[in-house]
Order: C-alpha cells, then structure tokens, then sequence
C-alpha cells in the first residue's frame, strides 16, 4: 500500500508540472514574442469564439497599421523597425490593454483591438492613443504614426459575423492611411 501511494505521488508531481508546463507552451504560443500582445492564432481563436455568440451589438474593433514600416525597415533596417513596431505596441498596451481591450498583432505592422463590451469612450481612447504617439522619441525615425480605423456593432445594420465589423474597421483604416500619405513630407513606400 506505501508503494502504491509512493507511486501515485510521483505520479501526481510529474503530471502536474506536465500539465503546468503544458499550459505555459500553450500561453507562450498565443502571444507575439517581439511586442508582447495577442498573436494571429489567440486572434483567430477569438474570431470563432466572438462569432459563436452572434452578438454584434456589444462588439467594437480598432484597426491598425503602422505607417512607414517599410520605409524604416528599407532605410535603417529591420531592428529599427521592430523599435517602431514595439513603441507602437506598447501605445496599445497603455490605451487599449489597460482598458480591457484584446490586442493582437495580427501582421507585420498590423493590429487589431477587440472588446465585446459596449463602449462610450472609443473616440476619447483613439486621440489618447494619437497624443501618445507625439510622445516618441527616436535616434533615427522622426515620427510614430498609426492609422486607425474604428467600429462599434450597435451602430451597424447587417451584421452577421465579426469580420463584417473587421472590414468596416480595415476601410476606415485604409482612409485614415490615405489621407496620412497625401499630407506633405510623407513618402509612401509601395510593398
């Protein structure tokens, strides 16, 4: 009977740090290693589990793409872009996270942010996130700037899926971006 719960102890002890450990790999894969928030698979994940529920109205989404990547990346190298690509995350973090949003990083230079809560403040939280950005401060890049394209599900008709609100967030997005590449002294570098 001692050998039996010797061996069930053991058991137990090596089971549970499997388990710990298990869990810890699984945590480490949903989050992006250069900023530190959500990856595109914890994003994928919650698209499936946002859709389940089928209720739009309390969902809003930021859209998100860092202006001039590319031209930093071209021009100074991919270290100081992923500088560019962490002070921008970090902006996210300090206006979005801390306010219950989700934030993935969903591409190179591309976030979203998601809360499944009803929200009255987005517009105050997008020009805390635009005065953040005059904060940065660079050896080498001049300038921190997002475009930003926001959406909230009460407002929406014809609806049925996140993605319908994603795109509308994308294309405010792109229009924010646009009108950032027609003002002067910002070149657009094409992919």
């Amino acid at each position: 009977l001692a050998i039996l719960l010797v061996m069930l102890l053991i058991f137990f002890f090596f089971f549970g740090n499997f388990t710990r450990k298990t869990e810890k790999v699984v945590e480490e894969s949903l989050i992006d290693g250069l900023t530190g928030l959500k990856n595109r698979r914890a994003y994928q994940s919650e698209l499936a589990k946002l859709n389940e529920n089928r209720n739009m109205a309390d969902i809003s989404i930021v859209s998100m793409d860092i202006n001039g990547l590319k031209l930093t990346n071209d021009n100074y190298g991919h270290t100081v872009g992923d500088d560019l690509i962490k002070a921008a995350a970090n902006i996210m973090k300090e206006i979005f996270c801390e306010h219950g949003w989700n934030v993935y990083r969903t591409g190179g230079d591309e976030f979203i942010a998601i809360i499944s809560s009803p929200v009255s403040d987005l517009d105050v939280l997008v020009q805390d996130f635009k005065e953040q950005e005059k904060n940065f401060v660079h050896d080498k890049i001049k300038e921190l700037t997002v475009s930003i394209g926001t959406v909230q599900g009460y407002n929406q008709r014809g609806i049925s899926c996140v993605e319908d609100l994603i795109k509308i967030a994308d294309k405010k997005m792109y229009s924010d971006k646009e009108l950032f590449y027609s003002q002067a002294d910002h070149e657009r570098r094409k992919r």
